[in-house]
């Protein structure tokens, strides 16, 4: 199987005090999976996904929390 992605990501910390802070992430991650090895009974068959043919893959992704700094 081959595929093709990227990524982009957004994160933001505010500082609460000298060692902890406020974290906000959000990210997306996109892809094409264009080609397919399959194995059956012995048999090994590769399949080229062109055009509208390819399996586009995404995520969102968000997150909060809290960051702790051992300074």
């Amino acid at each position: 199987m081959s595929c093709f992605s990227q990524s982009a990501q957004f994160q933001y910390n505010y500082k609460l005090s000298n060692q902890l802070s406020f974290a906000a992430n959000l990210g997306l991650i996109g892809g094409s999976i264009n080609n397919v090895t399959l194995t059956e009974n012995g048999n090994v068959t590769n399949y080229n996904l062109k055009g509208n043919q390819a399996i586009a893959v995404s995520r969102a992704s968000f997150s909060l929390g809290l960051v702790y700094s051992f300074k």
